[in-house]
């Protein structure tokens, strides 16, 4: 009788263990974290889970398995993943936890999803890549152009400009930020003052760190030009003697063919860079030939008569 009850007693223990166990193990859940949730392509993700432990004194093995939605997984309660491309994906983790009780192992499960969207990374754009302007040496130009800034791409654009070389040149605006599919126009200007006859070459870098097309270069030109009227100045190399000027070679070829028939010489006096010069053609009717006198018959003043060249025919 007294070996017949305690069995029954150990039995109605275990039954009552069993039940409490059961109740005492069906709430679990599962906590989870991902850091970023959005943001361009490619976008690495750190997520975290942390399911509920089962109740003390039993004990337990727990599990995590994340899907990532693009067909990747991995095990572990702290993992990362790279989204490669555009897209919403649902990341999906299932802890499990398994139990141990006096009759049998049982395990138990719990799933949590997370969302991540990924957008197009953002793309530099600028048009047009050249411009040209052009100016006159004493008068200041008050030419602009227009170069529009834009984001071909899928997320935030942050971008800044510099210019060089070249003091002349300059932007109205050297900084911003474009949402996807936005733009900008910005004023291209420029200060020829003190800039002298000639051309000149600058550029504008437009950068954008980070984005797909990250930067991008504008070449300017400026073409100035000097004044009208405006003596131009020829300098000639050091150790080297500075060529004569065309408007004397040209007449004295000329005459030199006709003169070998002729039978009266010819002079001309020409005004060169302040300097009088007399040329003389003298003929030689029995040999065909023609004799070539130059002579230096002064130095003339900046300041006195024209000075543009004089040409005088005379017979002796």
């Amino acid at each position: 009788m007294g070996g017949s009850f305690d069995h029954w007693v150990v039995i109605a223990a275990a039954v009552c263990l069993h039940s409490f166990n059961a109740s005492a193990q069906t709430d679990i859940s599962i906590r989870t974290s991902a850091t970023p949730t959005n943001g361009p392509s490619p976008l690495t993700v750190a997520f975290s889970a942390r399911g509920t432990p089962p109740s003390a004194p039993y004990s337990s093995a727990a599990t995590y398995q994340w899907n990532f939605g693009d067909g990747s997984t991995t095990n572990g309660p702290n993992v990362k993943h790279n989204y490669l491309k555009p897209g919403t994906y649902r990341a999906t983790v299932v802890y499990r936890r398994y139990i141990n009780v006096i009759d049998a192992e049982r395990s138990e499960q719990a799933p949590q999803s997370v969302v991540v969207a990924v957008t197009a990374p953002a793309a530099l754009g600028i048009t047009p890549v050249t411009l040209t302007f052009r100016g006159v040496v004493g008068r200041v130009s008050t030419q602009s152009a227009t170069v529009v800034i834009l984001n071909e791409g899928g997320s935030l654009l942050h971008w800044s400009a510099s210019v060089g070389p070249g003091g002349w040149l300059r932007l109205d605006t050297n900084r911003g930020s474009l949402a996807a599919g936005q733009q900008k126009q910005l004023q291209v200007l420029i200060n020829n003052s003190n800039v002298t006859a000639g051309i000149y070459t600058a550029q504008l870098h437009f950068t954008s760190p980070g984005a797909a097309k990250s930067a991008v270069t504008t070449t300017v030109r400026l073409i100035q030009m000097p004044r009208r009227n405006s003596p131009v100045t020829t300098t000639a190399r050091p150790n080297q003697t500075p060529k004569p000027a065309r408007h004397i070679l040209v007449p004295i070829l000329i005459a030199l063919g006709l003169l070998a028939y002729a039978t009266v010489a010819l002079s001309w006096r020409y005004k060169v860079n302040g300097r009088v010069i007399k040329v003389k053609l003298i003929p030689d009717p029995g040999t065909q030939r023609v004799n070539v006198q130059g002579s230096l018959l002064g130095v003339v003043s900046p300041g006195a008569g024209h000075s543009g060249r004089r040409k005088i025919h005379s017979a002796s």
